[in-house]
């Protein structure tokens, strides 16, 4: 017999379905449409991601959302994660499970959309997801660490020191992608005041990357307050020490907020604005 375990799109809870293996799809749509009460021809979340149509028989067990199979095809397993990204709001624990064990697969795609998946439908603040997550920021490929990242962001609202401290961590990373969303993240999950989140966001703002450092900016009012001494000698610092002249600007603009101007937010997107208007002229 093959399993076959039927997400809806909704909220609706999992349910999971036996039939003989060899059974066309047509059987397992009439299986969804009997399970949650639809008229057979809503059933499409079995065509979501394009793995499965009529001619596909059930040779193996799988798993479906849109489908996660277990037959080692990397393609359609990376189509059905893809999918649980865009289409996924049921955070039934066994899909959960299912996508965290892909964050382990040799292919570095997979291991993409598996981490943009957990940030879709994991659980807020369910350890093991963010775990697995955070074992991530040490993958070979930025693409990993960086979905990873924003994944955490997603799931990880009030969970302490040891999420911080990975994320601090992460702001070092080689590559200016994974920077950037490492510093946005911790600006959204950090509780104002907390120096070591300040800190590394400081430094941020000083990066050589813009994108890094206008993220830095942007999580800059979040972790601090105007007036914060230890912040304006950080970017002070960090200012009287550098030479590039769109680093200078960037942390001119942090000291200025800090020091009582305008709020960050405004003066990035005008700062921006005229980068993008001089690439134009360009």
């Amino acid at each position: 017999m093959g399993r076959v375990l039927l997400l809806p799109l909704g909220q609706s809870p999992a349910v999971e379905v036996s039939c003989e293996k060899g059974s066309p799809m047509s059987v397992v749509r009439k299986l969804a449409s009997d399970a949650f009460g639809i008229p057979l021809p809503f059933v499409n979340l079995l065509r979501d991601t394009e793995i499965l149509d009529d001619t596909t028989t059930v040779d193996n067990d799988f798993l479906a959302l849109s489908v996660i199979t277990s037959a080692g095809d990397d393609k359609a397993v990376r189509r059905a994660l893809e999918s649980i990204h865009t289409f996924g709001s049921c955070q039934d624990p066994r899909i959960v499970r299912h996508v965290s064990d892909y964050m382990k697969h040799p292919v570095w795609q997979i291991r993409t959309a598996a981490a943009q998946a957990l940030g879709k439908i994991g659980e807020p603040g369910d350890r093991e997801s963010m775990n697995v997550l955070m074992e991530s920021f040490d993958d070979a490929e930025w693409n990993v660490r960086r979905s990873a990242a924003l994944a955490l962001g997603s799931i990880a609202s009030g969970n302490g020191d040891c999420v911080l401290n990975r994320l601090i961590a992460l702001i070092n990373d080689e590559n200016e992608h994974v920077r950037e969303a490492a510093v946005e993240v911790l600006g959204e999950l950090s509780p104002p005041g907390n120096r070591d989140a300040i800190e590394a966001v400081c430094k941020a703002v000083a990066d050589y990357d813009q994108d890094v450092a206008y993220a830095a900016v942007g999580s800059l009012e979040r972790v601090t307050k105007q007036h914060d001494e230890i912040a304006i000698a950080l970017l002070q610092d960090s200012y009287d020490h550098t030479t590039g002249e769109e680093v200078r600007d960037v942390l001119a603009q942090a000291l200025r907020w800090l020091s009582g101007g305008p709020s960050l937010e405004n003066a990035h997107c005008a700062t921006r604005a005229q980068s993008l208007d001089s690439e134009m002229e360009d």
